[in-house]
Order: structure tokens, then C-alpha cells, then sequence
């Protein structure tokens, strides 16, 4: 779909109406279509965006008015958001629309759109139940109408935009409420994944220009700002992808860090699994910023062998899923043992690992991490250094420089900034090594961000926030945590003048 237009028009009942029409409002309303469309006309500063949304209408509504306030208009696309009304005047006013008849004014209004030469939206009426009753109106009503939008969507080939997965995802972890209060009409949060969708499916516009995390009519200005791409360890969220996707894309990340999922890591994915995780993915419209790998993460007198096989693996769920990064590690030298005294055969590991990872045209990122030979900015310098190549770069974690007692920006960044490619967002503090949201600890990160910026850094900057649970293979942080994890990196780089997308 994109291509460009020069008038957009979205219409519908409530959900696009957004009190557009109460006293002072503003013409586009207070809900998605004003996300809508400031994204689109960052993108496309000649388009006009129109909102015809009325409280209230159903289908036959819309098909009352539709020669007036739509096709008159002359909208080279029509969006529409309809059904919610017809199921709910079923119930609350003993006034039913059959399917059938929703579906056949439903084609109608699609083609006679099509015959005046627009292109057209159709968007997934949704439900999301706040009171036992709505779960009925949902199932038995609302669910069969929103599949006969998708049969006209088909039937006519408009653009079908999904949004009742997304919507149940963020709801079945943060609560029905913060998405859509009375289960109907959207909250800030629930509008701003509606938006989201509608340009993450449509193409018009950047899904990462709307403020994350759902602040409603608040829209970053991406003209004079540096951008970064924001990403997340999904398993640090939940242990299905489809609630990782939903949450990240709600924060307004457009990326995915995969590790594990339904509760596998990825390098043990077999093809169907991992086939299965990427349709996923690319049902929520997202893309993998990289794999990350176990690898590395065992003591150093390991056969490399074993290491060069699960890159093999983690390198083949990487072509599959569309990324060039693969995170690594650097062994365990074991306890008590001084890690100098591994470096040959660390770097020995390193250069076959590398060797592979030239060969399949990967970057293998080094992470920084406790307990590893590569904890330290000398030892991780070393390693990087040795090899010099392009295939081998820097993941850098402020928390866990913290964790070994090391001052990020002070005594690692310049030793390191010629590698750094990937940043990891997590902080920590000092004095325990507890792990705090960015910017709350001792991990120097509005530094870092700021000469980040000030160098032209255009690369991923991926949450991991450990806020809940630490291991030797991972963390945890679950949706709430994740929320506030983001909410304070957002807060941090919108200071610093650093656009999220």
C-alpha cells in the first residue's frame, strides 16, 4: 500500500470519533486517527488526514451518510472501523444486526468507495471484556462480525488491519482497563496500539513516531532528532512470543531480541519452531534486531567444537529470521583461576567462532558479563583488538560493567567506542549490584547515551531490564516491570534529544 495519497479519510463510530465533536476538541479528536495522522504527515507533509467518525453508528449508519461524508469528499483512501455498535445494541438495546446484513451493507460501502476510485482500510472491530457479560458479546457476537470484515477484506482486496490480538495481549497482562476502560472505547495506551497497527500494516507512516507507551496525541518530531531502533528481550516479558511482540510494539518497539521462547532457547528451536516463532513475528509486523545466544557461556576448557556447533544453530535462526547480529561470550575461566592466564585459548575459540561467522556473513556481538573472561574493558579490548574484524564487534551493558565494579563511560567507553554496535539497556547499582530502571543507578547511561548521540550512532538499543529475576542464562522482568523499564529509557533519551522508533 504505500504510495501516496492526497487525502486519507477515517470513519467509524466511536473509536474514531475520539470526541472530535465535544466543545474544544481538537478536529481529528483525542484518540488514534490525531496519532494517525501526525505520523503520516511526518512521512508525507502533503497529505490531509480527515476524520468522519460519529459515536454511536453501525454499519447501516455509515451507509446513511456515506455519500456525504465519504465519498463526496474525494479521499483517495477510506478507513474503516465499524461493527462494535452492531454488537452491542444486541444486547444493551434488544436491537440486533445479523451478521449477514452487517457484512452485506458492510461490501457495499467497500465497493462503492472502490468505485469512486478510493483505496481502502478495513479495520478488526474489537472487544476487550471488562465485565463478564462482554466476554459473551465478544464470542458470540462480535468475533463472527469481525471475521465477515475480513471475508470483505478478501473478497475485495482492501487492506486488512488486526487488532484484537494485540489489543487481548497487552490486556491479559496490564489489565483489561488500561486499554480500553468500559471495554469498548480505547485508553490512551489502547489507542496508541490501534495507531500502531494501522501504520505498522499500512506502511504510511513510522509506527515508532507515536510516543511509546500509549501517551495519547503526544507525537515525537523524527526531523531534527538522531534515531535509534528499539528493541527488547522478549522472554524477559513472557514466555509466548505472541504476548512478547504485542508488548513491545504497545511500548513502541518496532524490533524483537529473540533468546527463547515458549519457554525453548533458540539455538535448541527445530526448523518447525522456528518457522512457527518467525510467522509470529512477522504477524505482529516486527523484525529481529538479533539472536541472543548462549554461546560462549560456558567454562573455556570446553571443545570449541561444541561452541561452533550451537553458533551453527544460532546462526541458522538468525537467517531465518532476518538479523546479521548474533550475541556471544567470552567462557568462563573457571573459579579461582586468573582469566589472563585463559587468554590464548579464549582468543583461539574466538577465531573460530569468527571464522564461521565470516563465512555466513554475521557480526557476532561480544557482551560484557560477569564472571566471563571479557568483564573488563581491557580484557574485551583485548579480544576485539586481536582479531580486528568486521564480523566481530561490541554489545555494550552499563549494568554489568557496574556488577564488576568497572565505571562505564568513564573507564570503558573510551577504550571501547570503536566497537560498540549494539547498546543493551540496563542499569545497576554499586553498592549491591542490584538492577534499577535506566538511569536510576550507577551505569552512567545519560553519559553514554549523550556521546552515543553526539558520535551519530543510528543502531539498536535493546531493553533488558532484569527487573524481577537474574540468572546465568537470562533474566526476567514481566510485563509491568518491562513497562516501567522502558517508560524510564524513553523518558532518559527523549531528554537527551534521541528519538525511539
Amino acid at each position: 500500500m504505500p504510495t501516496r495519497h492526497r487525502r486519507i479519510l477515517l470513519i467509524g463510530d466511536s473509536v474514531t470519533d475520539a470526541a472530535r465533536r465535544e466543545p474544544h476538541a481538537p478536529p481529528l479528536g483525542l484518540g488514534y486517527p490525531a496519532l494517525v495522522a501526525e505520523a503520516v504527515r511526518l512521512a508525507h507533509p502533503q497529505t490531509e488526514v480527515l476524520n468522519a467518525g460519529i459515536s454511536g453508528d453501525r454499519a447501516r449508519d455509515l451507509a446513511a451518510r456515506w455519500q456525504d461524508d465519504c465519498l463526496a469528499v474525494g479521499a483517495d483512501l477510506v478507513s474503516i472501523l465499524v461493527g462494535v455498535n452492531d454488537t452491542w445494541r444486541r444486547y444493551d438495546s434488544a436491537d440486533p444486526t445479523s451478521v449477514e446484513s452487517f457484512e452485506s451493507t458492510l461490501l457495499g460501502l467497500v465497493q462503492d468507495a472502490q468505485r469512486s476510485g478510493s483505496q481502502v482500510v478495513l479495520m478488526e472491530p474489537f472487544l476487550v471484556p471488562v465485565r463478564k457479560e462482554q466476554h459473551r458479546w465478544l464470542h458470540e457476537d462480535l468475533a463472527p462480525r469481525a471475521a465477515a470484515v475480513r471475508r470483505v477484506a478478501e473478497r475485495t482486496g482492501t487492506t486488512f488491519v488486526p487488532l484484537q490480538a494485540a489489543l487481548d495481549a497487552v490486556a491479559a497482562h496490564l489489565g483489561a482497563e488500561t486499554v480500553a476502560a468500559d471495554g469498548v472505547h480505547p485508553t490512551a495506551l489502547g489507542h496508541a496500539i490501534v495507531a500502531r497497527r494501522w501504520l505498522t500494516v499500512t506502511g504510511l507512516g513510522d509506527p515508532g513516531a507515536i510516543e511509546p507507551l500509549g501517551v495519547a496525541r503526544r507525537v515525537r518530531d523524527t526531523t531534527q532528532r538522531p534515531a535509534w531502533t528499539l528493541s527488547g528481550f522478549g522472554d524477559e516479558i513472557d514466555d509466548d512470543p505472541r504476548v512478547q511482540c504485542a508488548v513491545l510494539n504497545a511500548l513502541g518497539a518496532s524490533h524483537i531480541e529473540v533468546r527463547s521462547a515458549w519457554g525453548t532457547n533458540v539455538v535448541d528451536m527445530d526448523e518447525a519452531r522456528l518457522d512457527e516463532l518467525g510467522r509470529v513475528i512477522e504477524e505482529h509486523a516486527m523484525r529481529v534486531s538479533a539472536i541472543a545466544s548462549p554461546i560462549g557461556k560456558v567454562p573455556v576448557g570446553f571443545p570449541v567444537t561444541h561452541e561452533v556447533g550451537r553458533l551453527a544453530a544460532a546462526i541458522r535462526a538468525a537467517h531465518r529470521l532476518g538479523t546479521r547480529y548474533v550475541r556471544v561470550f567470552s567462557f568462563y575461566p573457571g573459579a579461582g583461576v586468573d582469566p589472563d592466564s585463559v587468554r590464548d585459548a579464549v582468543v583461539a575459540h574466538f577465531e573460530a567462532l569468527v571464522e564461521l561467522a565470516a563465512r555466513e556473513d554475521i557480526v557476532l556481538l561480544h557482551e560484557n558479563e560477569k564472571e566471563i573472561f571479557g568483564d573488563i574493558p581491557r580484557r574485551i579490548n583485548d579480544i576485539v583488538s586481536t582479531l580486528s574484524s568486521p564480523h566481530l564487534r561490541v554489545a555494550w551493558d552499563p549494568a554489568n560493567f557496574v556488577q564488576v565494579g568497572v565505571r562505564p563511560y568513564s573507564e570503558a567507553y573510551p577504550l571501547l567506542a570503536p566497537y560498540l554496535e549494539y547498546l543493551q539497556v540496563k542499569d545497576a547499582l554499586r553498592a549491591d549490584g542490584s538492577v534499577v530502571p535506566a538511569g536510576l543507578g550507577d551505569g552512567e547511561i545519560v553519559q553514554t547515551v549523550r556521546a552515543l548521540r553526539d558520535s551519530g550512532y543510528t543502531g539498536f538499543a535493546s531493553l533488558e531490564p532484569h527487573l524481577a529475576a537474574a540468572f546465568s542464562q537470562g533474566g526476567f522482568s514481566g510485563p509491568d516491570a518491562f513497562g516501567q523499564a522502558a517508560r524510564a529509557f524513553a523518558g532518559l533519551t527523549d531528554a537527551e534529544g534521541v528519538h525511539l522508533r
